[in-house]
C-alpha cells in the first residue's frame, strides 16, 4: 500500500519491518546501505506524520541472519505434518525447535558470542540511528519469538 492510500484510510503509523539478515548480512557487521533504507521508509513515513514502530520482523527464523544458526541446527528437518498447509507448524520442527534454544541458551556462533548478541549489536545501531526521531515510537525486538521446546 502507498502512504497515500493509509492515510485515507485513516491509518496513522505502520509497523515497519527491518530484516536482521538484510540489517547484519555477517556476524557483527552492519549493511549501512540497508540501513538508509530503513531511513528513507521512516523519512517517507515521518514526512507524511505517521507514527513508525521498527519491527524486527522473523517466522519459524525466517528473517533472521543464517549465521544465526549453526551448521547442526541447519541440518535437522525444517518441516512437520501439516505445515504445507498451515506455515505456522513449521515452529514445531526439530530445525525451528532447536534454533530457539540454541537463541535462547545463547550459544556460541563468532568469535565467542552469542545470534542474541551478535544481532544485539545490530539493534543498537538502529537505535542509534533513530534516536532523534520524533516520529518513531519504538522498536519491536522480535516478531513471534517462539519458546523452542
Amino acid at each position: 500500500m502507498r502512504i497515500e492510500e493509509l492515510q485515507r484510510a485513516g491509518i496513522n503509523g505502520v509497523r515497519l519491518g527491518v530484516w536482521m539478515a538484510s540489517l547484519m548480512p555477517e556476524p557483527g557487521v552492519v549493511d549501512e546501505a540497508y540501513l538508509a533504507e530503513v531511513e528513507r521508509g521512516v523519512d517517507a513515513l515521518s514526512a507524511a506524520n505517521m507514527w513508525v514502530l521498527l519491527d524486527f520482523h522473523q517466522d519459524v527464523f525466517t528473517g533472521f541472519p543464517t549465521w544465526a544458526t549453526t551448521p547442526e541446527t541447519a541440518a535437522l528437518p525444517a518441516t512437520v505434518e501439516g505445515a504445507d498447509q498451515f506455515w505456522f507448524l513449521s515452529y514445531f520442527s526439530p530445525r525451528s525447535t532447536q534454533q530457539w534454544e540454541d537463541l535462547f541458551d545463547r550459544v556460541e556462533i563468532a568469535d565467542g558470542r552469542s545470534a542474541v548478541d551478535l544481532m544485539g549489536d545490530g539493534v543498537a545501531a538502529v537505535a542509534a540511528r533513530f534516536a532523534d526521531s520524533p516520529n518513531v515510537v519504538g522498536i519491536d525486538l522480535m516478531n513471534e519469538p517462539w519458546p523452542g521446546d
